[in-house]
């Protein structure tokens, strides 16, 4: 008989992306499935943004998904409530000599309609960098909508093609609405509220650069060194950004990492000035990085 084991993840999306990134257990999923067709995953988040109910369809490794919304009561998003394990089920560490296997990155599958979309999306010759406009709170956005709608313009002259990213989601007890009027074209696209993690995981992971705020898809931007560029309102984040814990921070202080801030002084965002964000710096970064290796693959 199949011993199903659990596993169980919480917090945001971006701890999600980083026990798959970084944990051992975790990478070594695959490996213990590909050794054991027996072995079975189930499992369990308490992950405050519905979006992770998409990461696991049709993945090699988990055989059930079990999403629990957290109940209003349960204080501190960061943790757990084991008692919402089914009992009987072992923790996936539980597993025999699981420290034996190889480790490797996750595969989060795709269905061939969405491959298509995606080399679709990434198709047209320029290099492509991915923006990620807001994150899980708006007093941590990287941009609003006429500073986003500037940085495009800015990205489209410099000749790269722009791929817009995000989606409605519930944090806490509150929603929060992703919407931006952007003008589509052959080298500009709106994917807020289009596709999810899965997509986006892979849209990251072929793209030639990212820019976003301190938010989920920054952090596997770094894992697979990407040339990135971080947007954060200024000084108004600073006593979250000081109190953050380090692990959420590894990609700071390379040469493709840049940080970039507009001005925002207090809390009340209706105040900050979005536009003051330097444009021109941010493209220059990508240029220095991608530039020079789409005009190399173009001359072989």
């Amino acid at each position: 008989m199949n011993k199903q084991y659990g596993l169980i993840l919480g917090g945001g999306i971006g701890d999600v992306m980083l026990e798959m990134l970084k944990n051992p257990l975790f990478r070594r999923l695959e490996a213990i499935k590909r050794a054991d067709p027996s072995f079975e995953v189930m499992v369990i988040d308490q992950v405050h943004n519905d979006g992770v109910t998409d990461l696991f369809r049709n993945c090699p490794y988990v055989t059930r998904h079990l999403h629990v919304v957290q109940l209003p009561q349960h204080q501190g998003y960061e943790n757990f409530d084991y008692s919402l394990i089914p009992s009987g089920t072992p923790a996936v560490d539980q597993y025999p000599h699981w420290q034996s296997y190889p480790e490797d990155d996750p595969t989060f599958t795709l269905s061939e309609d969405e491959e298509r979309d995606l080399q679709a999306v990434l198709s047209g010759g320029r290099p492509v960098i991915v923006i990620q406009p807001f994150a899980g709170l708006p007093h941590r956005d990287a941009f609003n909508e006429p500073s986003l709608t500037q940085m495009v313009y800015h990205l489209d002259q410099a000749g790269y093609k722009i791929v817009i990213i995000g989606r409605d989601h519930g944090r806490l007890g509150a929603g929060r609405q992703q919407h931006v009027n952007i003008h589509e074209s052959a080298h500009v696209v709106n994917l807020i509220n289009r596709v999810g993690l899965r997509f986006t995981w892979h849209l990251v992971n072929r793209c030639a650069g990212y820019i976003g705020a301190h938010s989920a898809f920054i952090l596997p931007t770094w894992y697979w060194n990407k040339p990135n560029a971080l947007v954060i309102p200024w000084p108004s984040l600073q006593p979250h950004w000081d109190n953050v814990d380090r692990k959420y921070m590894f990609g700071l202080g390379r040469d493709n990492t840049l940080v970039a801030t507009y001005k925002a002084e207090g809390m009340d965002i209706s105040t900050w000035d979005y536009m003051s964000l330097d444009y021109n710096n941010i493209v220059e970064h990508f240029n220095s990085f991608v530039r020079p290796i789409a005009l190399k693959s173009t001359t072989v």
